[in-house]
């Protein structure tokens, strides 16, 4: 019978100090997570406003890709100026 009750003194104190540590504690750790979440949320909300306010960067990126590959003989100049004009929004050159 003793070691009996050893093992469910064990077992069941454990679980009765993990439900009153977390009735005690539980809006402590609340709070920390929504913090971290608020957190979480207002960097990437940054990260966002940062990336979207240079609407041209990505343009500007393809204009130099593509310019390089004009340069090492991938693509040919009427190649090379109808990606331009595709990426720009104008209207292809005619030759």
């Amino acid at each position: 019978m003793g070691r009996a009750g050893w093992v469910v003194g064990l077992i069941v104190f454990p679980l009765i100090g993990s439900l009153v540590y977390l009735i005690v504690r539980g809006q402590g750790m609340a709070h920390r997570s929504a913090a971290r979440e608020r957190a979480a949320r207002s960097e990437l909300n940054t990260y966002i406003r940062d990336v979207a306010a240079s609407p041209g960067a990505g343009s500007v990126d393809d204009l130099s890709r593509l310019a390089d590959l004009r340069a090492n003989g991938t693509i040919t100049d009427v190649e090379f100026e109808t990606i331009k004009a595709r990426i720009t929004g104008g209207t292809t050159a005619t030759r």
